[in-house]
């Protein structure tokens, strides 16, 4: 079996003849990758613009109870990325024991929980008085700030001088 590329991947199109053994249309193809046991890139149907969705997954666990961890868009992440993420992936499932799929949504909790930017600032500039530099400390500095601002010339500083 050949190897997949990212030229591979790229010019990959839905194949309309596909059917289940029902005779639907499949909610997506599959492609494997042989370099990683599990890998493939799922293939979803074209949307309006033509365009087909291109996904990373990994399958893992036994075969009664296959689980599929979504590593990512095609374009968003490389073959090579996305190869070395699902080995990463393999190895923490069956060395380990720990569920790719749990341990991202556990990250993603873990992020939500800590304090945006927005919450950082706020929290700081509350309890502290306005900075030295502010305009609204120093009014006098409002009024030169006009006359020696950086959109005036060194001409014009020096005509208003005299």
């Amino acid at each position: 079996m050949a190897s997949l590329t990212d030229d591979k991947i790229r010019r990959l199109k839905w194949d309309h003849s596909k059917r289940t053994r029902s005779g639907n249309v499949p909610k997506h193809q599959i492609h494997n990758d042989p370099d990683v046991k599990g890998h493939h890139v799922r293939l979803y149907p074209p949307k309006v613009n033509g365009e087909s969705g291109k996904l990373f997954y990994l399958a893992y666990g036994p075969s009664t109870n296959r689980k599929f961890y979504r590593i990512g868009r095609w374009g968003d992440w490389t073959l090579k990325d996305a190869r070395a993420e699902a080995r990463k992936a393999r190895k923490a499932f069956y060395d380990f024991g720990i569920d790719p799929t749990k341990a991202k949504k556990k990250r993603i909790e873990e992020a939500q929980e800590r304090p945006a930017v927005e919450q950082l600032t706020e929290k700081y500039t509350g309890g502290h008085a306005p900075p030295v530099w502010s305009v609204s400390t120093f009014p006098s500095a409002a009024a030169t700030s006009s006359n020696w601002g950086p959109d005036t010339t060194r001409a014009e500083r020096q005509l208003r001088k005299q």
